[in-house]
């Protein structure tokens, strides 16, 4: 369901790929994705059938949180590719912009809940599919899943740096500047390449027995 290419550094998304899952009273639910015989997604990533046996709760996060990340990725691949490519910078600022999500029910002024668009469509449901391979405890796999998370993350701090200056790690340490001229849109071009890798990393770890 998940696919991408390296090809030309974009992402092939094959849309026609959709898990049917099989809920049996015998047979444990089973995800499967069509086979794939156009020459155009010869390098794509799928989840295969061997390794999608997935429990109650992993069924249900994937059907709430993976349509999002499928919406990110799209958007990733062409609309944030394209403002990269254009230096749209107020396109890119959007992706980061904190919006109010909830008011307080008894006090409309109060905020009650805040995301973002990076939040809401990558790093949230990569998490949380992440931590649907734990068992009893972390697994291998979920650890492998949320490194490639974290270094997602990196890149679009990065990303994210094109807009404004950020904060240094540590407290005392001094702010980023935001790069300026020819510097600013090869970071942006750099951290978006860099989170494509991560992404396809992602997502070849999920498509691992």
């Amino acid at each position: 369901l998940l696919s991408m290419s390296n090809n030309n550094n974009n992402f092939q998304l094959n849309n026609n790929l959709l898990r049917k899952v099989i809920v049996s009273t015998i047979l444990p639910i089973s995800l499967y994705v069509n086979p794939i015989t156009s020459n155009q997604f010869s390098n794509l990533l799928t989840i295969q059938p061997a390794n999608a046996e997935f429990r109650a709760q992993q069924k249900r996060s994937y059907f709430r949180f993976i349509p999002k990340l499928i919406t990110g990725l799209n958007f990733y691949k062409t609309e944030l590719k394209a403002a990269i490519d254009t230096e749209d910078w107020p396109k890119i600022e959007k992706i980061f912009e904190v919006v109010v999500t909830k008011y307080n029910k008894n006090d409309p002024t109060q905020v009650d809940a805040t995301d973002t668009y990076v939040n809401k469509y990558f790093y949230r449901p990569m998490t949380i599919f992440a931590g649907t391979f734990a068992e009893k405890a972390v697994s291998t796999k979920q650890q492998a899943l949320m490194a490639q998370e974290a270094a997602f993350e990196a890149e679009m701090f990065k990303l994210e740096g094109c807009i404004k200056d950020q904060k240094g790690e540590g407290f005392f340490a001094p702010d980023i500047k935001m790069p300026t001229g020819p510097a600013r849109k090869y970071q942006a071009e750099e951290a978006w390449l860099h989170g494509k890798e991560a992404l396809n990393k992602y997502i070849q770890i999920a498509n691992d027995g």
